[in-house]
């Protein structure tokens, strides 16, 4: 495993989620210091999450399944979803469904994108 390459995918992962999910809440009308939690708690969850599937790959091979990183995407979305409970004011949508809905966005923005590389 080289480091090099997987901190890189790493940051491109992180900032492709910035990029994803802070458009999406723009499109959903969060503005202002909301948007900025919502980009400041995937600055602290996906680089979490993506460690976490490297190190479960590191661990157990190729042979992790996608059960695994649906588990830690939905523990991710849970602590988003706390996050957003105590932070986000203009609470136009549940704070766990917001999370639920821009973490399914990126998520599956993410698979595309990545198959075609």
């Amino acid at each position: 495993m080289d480091i090099t390459y997987t901190l890189g995918m790493m940051l491109v992962c992180l900032l492709l989620t910035i990029i994803l999910e802070g458009g999406l809440a723009i499109i959903l009308k969060y503005r202002g210091v909301d948007l900025l939690y919502i980009i400041l708690v995937n600055i602290l969850t996906n680089p979490l999450l993506n460690a976490l599937t490297v190190a479960g790959r590191y661990y157990f091979g190729n042979a992790i399944t996608q059960r695994y990183v649906y588990i830690a995407e939905v523990v991710i979305v849970l602590i988003e979803g706390f996050i957003y409970l105590m932070v986000i004011e203009r609470r136009k949508i549940n704070p766990f469904i917001l999370s639920l809905i821009l973490n399914c966005f990126s998520y599956i923005c993410g698979l595309i994108i990545f198959s075609f590389i």
